[in-house]
């Protein structure tokens, strides 16, 4: 049955009591007030409601109060077993006084509904709200529940007891006292709306709680629809949230978080102890001040705390935000894609650390450090991070952004952010990602790194003792978008770092290290990045000690500062890098930089790489050994270093080997008195040397040392190669410049001053010489002080001007010094031994021989300068492409060259053929064809030339006069030429061509027209224009315009000298004038020579005649064959210059001409010619030529 109580005043007691609501009140008896006091004050699980398997209701406004008994245990407020039930509605005010007194307790499947509850106890072990065993529930809501003893909890789930409360305030005030708590397998507590403040410290080991869930028990703690919940601690020692041994606790805020604070010393906000204990957070704030008060921790194997989204904050010194030690922690965003967000204040204060086995897997976070040496998030001893599209970012001195130590220590981050703007404190500096003292890092995806200040490395790998410790790696290989930015003096973008013991620090990169021994081993792996520092001294890659290790793959490096090096090497470390760029701006700062102490040796892989340093050598050693190799990079900005090996320290010089392969590098190369340098290039690297240089030893394998120009602004005058040892080649080219004139023309120049050996190609480009005659031992650029064992040859031409350059070993003066030097001459042909005279010769007996007439002597064809020739037994040796450009002048200037019969044929053939009616008119075309061959230059070239060409013409205007007769015509042409040069002297050949066209008009007066007899004059004017080219071997094409007039006049007079059957002879004496202004483009050659047309005018006569025999008849086809013999005379004045030293082709003057041929009478105004010719002179001159032409009149 239901029974309802109310308070009431009991006069006895002199106090209110809770009776039935049939009771009335009492007298005063002392003995009852003792009994009832008694009663309750003895059982320990009495209460001033005791419910046994019944139910009752307690009215409004009802007052518990169970007092207190000095030294006695308090009794219970309200009892229910043997599943008794309890409700209140209305306000309901319970207090407790003695030890282990309970408000409210529930136990063997009892239930208690209560709302509007105000519940007070003040004893030890005093709790409020106690549901223990199975099937016991306390439901309550709108309340407030206070106790003041020691471990006194608020709220107890315990035994599989449930408890649900909403909107209600929870405090606890003793030592070791929780607000929630629920424990054993079963066990639930569901807080909904709940402001839990703990104010107790630890007691007798066992700290206070704002929540605990543990055994099993299960602890859910989320926000109601009116209240976001609360819990508060202020304690040392004092959790916010507690899950141990096995407990659970899931605390779940929506659009409101859940807020979580402790202000207490050691006062994590929330802690996973034990084993197989479980807490999940999702939108819940968490806040420690304490000292030491951490914000989120799981402690021991298999443990796991799970945070979705929310906040934890700490500010006191040493307070991590989230810790794992041997535990799981998962970091996840919550439902709308919030992630979790942690900033720790104090010093020594941690983001995130997962040491001991601890493992913290992470994905979405905001990690924000601000107090010295704290960390944004770590690893070590053996702890586990994993994070993923993260951000951390820290201010304080000596703060890591990332960071593992120690022996199975790992990080591994995709898609983080790191931010680190401290700085640096002793030899702690401020770092963004570290792995150090055995240690592994391994980053990935688009993650950047940022850091400012005083020594700061964006990526640090270092360890430190013996050889025999573990091996620190760290990996970075970005996606294409990563990035690590410095900001600070004396910082690095990359570094990996091994210490010897007693060694200087790793991140003093300006100590001078003097120790050699062997440290452990770092590595670094950089892939997919770009690097950039800004601060002077600070380096893009950094790698110290004998057991460091640097890759870099497909990273973009730059620097901007004094000293700044893309890349440095120090005390044996080891670079490797490949598809990359090293990039350095700023006074000094060096592509790449390598140091060492004595008896240690650097090592630089490059392949594929881009070095640039605008105001630094590309390549820098400094004191002790350095090995690099470069495979397939370049090298080509920079302060017009491309190598600088320096002995700064005289102990400890400078030793730099260097490889070069398949490489390109740009500038100078020094070595410093003391210092050493040993270079290889190989595999068709190419050195453009832009200033003069020096190295210990040099081998050229299939390379090329191309000397800068003298003209260029940053390289200016010629410039010498230096060799203070050995020289190799091994089919290397070096291309230098040489003012190709006399002995004395300024040039580069190779020096060895050790011994040569081996096959190597000189290419010799002309600057500016004219050319010129050397007269002694010639230009040298080759000096070798040593054993001249080596062979240089020339890679191609050398010309200027008109002048051929050979290479020769040893001088004129001392054929046996080895050296090397260029010279314009005709080279020297073996001796021909004489022949064996026998002994006692007979004198020959000559027979008589009869004098005849002898002829004028015909001067021989030769090119030559103006001027004197050079003196010497040995004449001035001339290039073929000379003959060329002459050969080319005389083909325009003869090309449309002709006579009269030559362009017409027999006249009177076609007047006879005219009506009598009509304008009288012709038109004719003619085709020819001469192959010119000749021996010019001193008989150093032969020049052979084929010319075709084909003209077209019309007579348009005639006048008669009797049987005289003028007309006037006009025609066209177009030909080409080619000349073929060769020098016999060396075997080069040289071609050139000529293309043109040319127009014209001509007239002709006849004294018969329609006669074989009497006498003519013929004229015509000409004007050509050409497109010339020349090339010679080895040399480029040569292309220039030219034009010409011509102007003709010509005269003859045809008479019968007999008759014979059927057929007349004919003589016809000609005599003609040809007047020709040849002028050519002034052109530059590639090498640098100046061809100019010097004189074009030229006067050429004919005299001779012309027989034939002809058909006294005049019907059907007539054939007139005819001979013909003429003596042609040349002026000889036409030249070109070459550098203003000027040339002509000195054909024979006098030229004896043979023709023979036929014209035809086709009839019906149809005529014909054609002829074949043969041109003779002194020097083997020949000409060899034939002409078909027809010619239509009406």
């Amino acid at each position: 049955m239901n029974h309802a109580y109310r308070l009431i005043w009991n006069a006895a007691q002199s106090a209110w009591v809770v009776t039935s609501e049939l009771a009335k009140r009492s007298k005063k008896s002392k003995g009852i007030i003792c009994a009832a006091v008694c009663l309750i004050s003895s059982l320990s699980q009495a209460g001033q409601v005791n419910v046994n398997g019944t139910s009752i209701d307690i009215l409004p406004g009802t007052i518990i109060d169970t007092g207190t008994l000095s030294g006695a245990s308090g009794g219970y407020a309200i009892v229910a077993t043997n599943t008794g039930t309890i409700t209140s509605d209305g306000l309901l005010t319970l207090k407790t006084g003695g030890g282990n007194a309970h408000a409210v307790f529930m136990q063997s499947g009892s239930t208690a509904s209560l709302q509007n509850t105000m519940i007070t106890t003040t004893g030890g072990g005093s709790h409020g709200l106690d549901a223990f065993n199975a099937g016991s529930l306390i439901t309550i809501g709108n309340s407030a529940i206070s106790t003041g003893g020691n471990t006194a909890f608020g709220v107890r789930a315990v035994g599989g007891g449930v408890i649900n409360i909403t909107d209600s305030n929870v405090s606890t005030a003793g030592n070791g006292s929780y607000g929630l708590n629920v424990t054993g397998a079963g066990s639930v507590v569901n807080a909904a709306g709940v402001t839990v403040a703990t104010q107790g410290n630890i007691q007798a080991g066992t700290s206070a709680a704002g929540a605990d869930a543990e055994n099993g028990g299960r602890l859910q703690i989320t926000n109601s629809t009116a209240r976001a919940t609360s819990i508060t601690t202020s304690g040392s020692n004092a959790y916010g949230l507690l899950a141990q041994s096995g407990g659970e606790l899931a605390a779940a805020g929506d659009t409101r978080a859940i807020t979580v604070r402790t202000t207490g010393a050691n006062a994590p906000g929330a802690w996973v102890v034990g084993t197989g204990s479980l807490m999940q957070l999702t939108n819940v704030d968490i806040q420690t001040s304490g000292i030491g008060s951490y914000g989120a921790a799981g402690v021991g194997a298999g443990n796991r705390l799970e945070i979705n989204g929310g906040n934890v904050t700490s500010s006191g010194e040493s307070s991590a935000g989230v810790v794992s030690n041997g535990s799981l922690v998962v970091i996840r965003p919550n439902a709308s894609s919030q992630g979790t967000t942690v900033q720790t204040t104090g010093a020594n204060s941690d983001g995130l650390i997962a040491y001991l086995g601890g493992k913290i897997d992470v994905d979405g976070m905001s990690i924000v450090t601000s107090g010295d040496a704290s960390r944004g998030a770590r690893a070590e001893y053996g702890g586990t991070l994993s994070l993923a599209n993260s951000t951390i970012t820290t201010a304080g001195l000596q703060g890591y952004g990332l960071s593992a130590l120690g022996l199975d220590s790992s990080v591994n981050a995709t898609n983080v952010n790191v931010v680190t703007t401290g700085g640096n404190v002793g030899a702690i500096s401020a770092n963004g990602i570290v792995a150090e003292f055995g240690a592994s890092v391994t980053v990935n995806g688009a993650s950047t790194v940022k850091t400012e200040g005083f020594s700061g490395m964006g990526l640090l790998s270092q360890v430190g003792g013996d050889s025999s410790e573990p091996e620190t790696v760290l990996t970075f290989n970005g996606d294409g978008n990563a990035s690590i930015f410095t900001l600070g003096d004396h910082a690095a973008g990359a570094a990996v770092c091994s210490r010897a013991v007693g060694a200087s620090d790793c991140t003093d990169i300006l100590s001078r290290d003097v120790s050699g021994e062997i440290g452990p081993r770092a590595v670094l792996n950089l892939g997919n990045a770009d690097v950039s520092t800004q601060g002077a001294s600070s380096f893009g890659l950094y790698t110290y000690g004998r057991g460091a290790s640097l890759s870099a793959q497909n990273v973009a490096i730059s620097t901007a500062g004094v000293n700044a090096h893309a890349a440095m090497v120090r005390n044996g470390g080891v670079l490797s890098a490949s598809d990359s760029s090293l990039v350095s701006t700023g006074a000094n700062a060096a592509g790449l930089f390598m140091t060492s102490p004595a008896n240690v040796v650097g090592t630089a892989q490059l392949s594929n790489i881009l070095i640039a340093a605008t105001q630094g050598a590309s390549i820098m050693v400094d004191d002790g050994a350095a090995d690099i190799t470069m495979l397939n990079s370049k090298a080509e900005t920079n302060n017009g270093l491309w190598l600088s090996v320096a002995a700064t320290d005289l102990v400890n010089p400078a030793v730099a080997n260097l490889l070069v392969d398949r490489s390109i590098v740009t500038g100078a190369a020094i070595t410093e008195p003391e210092a050493t340098s040993n270079v290889t290039l190989s595999n068709g690297t190419v050195w453009s040397m832009s200033g003069s240089s020096n190295v210990s030893s040099l081998r050229n394998a299939a390379s090329t040392i191309s000397f800068a120009g003298p003209g260029l602004a940053r390289s200016p005058g010629f410039k010498t190669l230096t060799v203070s040892g050995e020289y190799v080649g091994e089919g290397g080219l070096i291309e230098i410049n040489t003012q190709l004139e006399g002995d004395d023309s300024l040039t580069d120049k190779l020096v060895i001053n050790g011994n040569s050996s081996g096959n190597t190609s000189l290419q010799v480009n002309n600057a500016n010489g004219k050319g010129a005659y050397t007269y002694n031992d010639g230009i040298q650029v080759v000096q070798v002080d040593g054993v001249s064992n080596g062979v240089f040859s020339l890679a191609g031409r050398v010309v200027a001007g008109s002048n051929e350059y050979l290479l020769f070993q040893g001088g004129k003066s001392n054929p046996d010094d080895g050296d090397w030097y260029l010279r314009s001459e005709v080279p020297v042909e073996p001796p021909v031994e004489p022949p064996i005279e026998p002994e006692n010769p007979e004198p020959p007996v000559e027979p008589p021989v009869e004098p005849e007439s002898p002829e004028p002597p015909v001067e021989p064809p030769v090119i030559s300068p103006e001027g004197p020739n050079p003196g010497g037994s040995k004449p001035s040796l001339y290039r073929p492409e000379v003959g060329a450009y002459l050969g080319n002048q005389l083909a325009a200037i003869g090309m449309f060259q002709h006579t009269l019969h030559e362009r017409v044929g027999e006249l009177d053939f076609s007047e006879a053929q005219r009506g009598e009616d009509g304008t009288p008119g012709s038109v004719w075309m003619r085709v020819k064809r001469n192959d010119f061959t000749a021996d010019t230059g001193s008989s150093q070239i032969d020049v052979q030339s084929t010319t075709d060409m084909i003209q077209v013409g019309a007579d348009l205007v005639h006048w008669t006069d009797g049987d005289s007769r003028l007309h006037l015509g006009v025609m066209a042409g177009t030909g080409k030429a080619k000349t073929d040069v060769r020098s016999n002297v060396l075997g080069y050949k040289a071609k050139g061509e000529v293309e043109g066209y040319s127009v014209g008009v001509y007239g002709t007066w006849y004294q018969n027209a329609a006669q074989p007899t009497g006498a003519y004059v013929d004229s015509w004017l000409q004007f050509g224009d050409y497109d010339n080219s020349v090339k010679g071997d080895g040399l480029a094409r040569e292309k220039y315009g030219s034009k010409t007039w011509a102007a003709s006049v010509e005269t003859g007079y045809a008479f019968e000298v007999g008759q014979g059957e059927g057929k007349a002879y004919y003589v016809e004496p000609q005599a003609q004038v040809i007047y020709t202004d040849y002028k050519a483009d002034k052109h530059r050659e590639a090498n640098g020579t100046v061809v100019k047309s010097k004189n074009g005018k030229a006067v050429t006569t004919r005299l001779g005649a012309r027989a034939y025999i002809r058909p006294t008849e005049k019907s059907g086809v007539r054939v007139q064959p005819f001979v013909a013999a003429n003596l042609w005379r040349s002026s000889d004045d036409t030249s070109m210059s070459f550098n203003d030293t000027t040339h002509k082709l000195n054909t024979a003057k006098n030229v004896y001409e043979f023709k023979a041929g036929a014209e035809v009478d086709l009839g019906s105004g149809w005529s014909a010619w054609g002829h074949l010719g043969t041109q003779v002179a002194a020097g083997d001159q020949r000409d060899v030529s034939g002409q078909l032409g027809v010619k239509y009149s009406w």
